[in-house]
């Protein structure tokens, strides 16, 4: 009983955290850092739950600005690719990390284009990408149709996009056109590659799933 109300008492302050931060989307860079001790892949499931659900909603969220989205992002991919790594993780953990995968995939992607020195977090966010694709075919249906739409934006990203205005990069569509053909972590037509058969493996899911309707 002492420990259910430790988590309710838990859950009861995560949750007016999320509410200062819904009503002053300002103070999400203050908020997410200190959440992310107390809802990481070694907490309890009812944490675990809360955690990805507020990573979901929170990279989602329209108010939330773009840079703070990709700052942000960074700071999440450790506790997204631990979640994927527990064996037998709860499906509602799996498809909330679906989803905020394919929300910070474009910044995370933006980020290692304007910082060719930097590895890491491109390195997670493939191991995250690996780990999404490798489970899909026999995730529930949930995760499944949440997979799909991460393997939509994958395809959008890795796709040659217009580039608006080269004086202003933050304001272009984050896409290929963005990767210079000699960066050294990016290789434009690997990843234009990957995109394509991606896509293809989208186009089967698609018609696989109006043959069985």
């Amino acid at each position: 009983m002492a420990a259910q109300a430790n988590v309710a008492d838990t859950i009861k302050q995560l949750n007016a955290a999320r509410n200062l931060a819904l009503a002053d989307p300002a103070l999400y860079p203050q908020v997410v850092p200190g959440l992310l001790r107390i809802v990481g892949a070694d907490a309890i499931l009812e944490l675990r739950r809360w955690g990805a659900d507020f990573f979901a909603e929170t990279f989602a969220s329209p108010v939330l600005a773009q840079e703070h989205k990709q700052s942000l992002g960074l700071q999440v991919l450790d506790t997204l690719k631990a979640y994927l790594e527990r064996p037998n993780e709860d499906t509602a953990v799996i498809k909330s990390v679906v989803q905020t995968a394919a929300s910070i995939y474009p910044f995370i992607f933006r980020q290692t284009v304007a910082n060719p020195q930097d590895a890491s977090p491109w390195q997670k966010m493939a191991a995250i990408k690996s780990s999404i694709l490798r489970r899909m075919h026999s995730a529930p249906p949930g995760v499944h149709i949440c997979s799909v739409k991460f393997i939509q934006r994958v395809v959008q990203v890795q796709t040659p996009g217009l580039i608006a205005d080269p004086r202003r990069p933050e304001q272009n569509e984050i896409s290929l056109a963005l990767v210079p053909r000699d960066h050294p972590i990016m290789s434009p037509s690997t990843l234009e590659a990957e995109a394509l058969g991606l896509l293809d493996r989208l186009l089967g899911v698609l018609q696989d799933n109006s043959t069985d309707a």
